[in-house]
């Protein structure tokens, strides 16, 4: 929705002298609302060609790129501030894709990963409600969730330092 979107780039403030790249952008709604903030300098990765081509057909002049996450073609240390939103549990090598957001990210950048979390009970309420399931989505053929622990495990074994986490249950 589009609230989420609203909500996730307030939280990311990316600055108009920032260079920003979302992981696994999809068709492109965040970097949509990064874009109306001002930022120049953004860059869009996703596996699938046909969620890039929407963006494109739209009209976007950001520079969007059909490669795998967890062997990404970017300088290391090219970016001020990455996002990767609601992806990072369905990738096959989770920890591949992380040492690669460390790599291309600046010593000094910013990471928002958002992630389930296998606790998160309102969510897993609501699927339950909704398709009868409690944290499994018949959409994603992997899908993991652990706790936020294990996150910051992963994360920090991988490159990244968590600084911070944030609860997220609906929008």
């Amino acid at each position: 929705s589009a609230s989420f979107y609203i909500w996730l780039s307030r939280l990311m403030d990316v600055q108009a002298n920032e260079a920003y790249l979302d992981i696994s952008c999809g068709r492109g709604e965040l970097i949509d609302y990064i874009r109306r903030g001002g930022v120049q300098n953004i860059h869009g990765l996703d596996l699938s060609q046909s969620a890039l081509s929407y963006s494109y057909a739209v009209g976007t002049n950001d520079r969007l790129t059909t490669a795998n996450s967890q062997i990404m073609p970017y300088a290391a240390n090219s970016f001020d501030v990455i996002s990767n939103i609601g992806s990072l549990e369905n990738y096959v090598d989770m920890a591949a894709a992380v040492r690669e957001k460390a790599r291309v990210l600046k010593p000094t950048g910013r990471a928002y990963i958002l992630v389930p979390n296998t606790f998160s009970l309102l969510n897993n309420i609501w699927i339950a409600y909704r398709q009868g399931y409690t944290s499994y989505d018949p959409y994603q053929p992997i899908q993991r969730y652990m706790a936020r622990v294990e996150w910051h495990e992963l994360l920090e074994e991988n490159g990244l330092i968590v600084t911070d986490t944030i609860g997220y249950e609906r929008p």
